[in-house]
């Protein structure tokens, strides 16, 4: 019996596109999975404790109001507020920034 022995000159140019396209098609999942396992910025990563306890609400008002000006404010003052929070909490707002960041996406500002 003869044994499975293919070199790559014996693949047809068809074959050797869908292997590429089947390689490129599982790397992107495995970002894709990595990126979902580290979530995306919703609210529930946000520390809002750590927060004043009438911020989220005022992000959320200022989406559902579609208030671009409202958010780029928050924005503002989470990105100037950054070093100070590392400092007074142990952690930068990071994950504050990219949910205002994300939630003025989702309203087209």
């Amino acid at each position: 019996m003869r044994s499975l022995q293919l070199s790559p000159r014996e693949f047809s140019h068809r074959e050797r596109v869908l292997v590429g396209a089947g390689l490129v098609l599982i790397v992107f999942l495995l970002m894709s999975r990595d990126a979902l396992e580290r979530g995306s910025p919703t609210g529930d990563a946000v520390p809002w404790p750590d927060y004043p306890a009438d911020l989220r609400a005022r992000i959320d008002a200022d989406v559902a109001g579609r208030d671009c000006a409202g958010l780029e404010i928050e924005l503002k003052e989470a990105r100037a507020g950054d070093r100070s929070m590392l400092v007074e909490v142990g952690h930068d707002n990071a994950r504050l920034i990219a949910y205002v960041t994300e939630q003025m996406r989702a309203i087209d500002c």
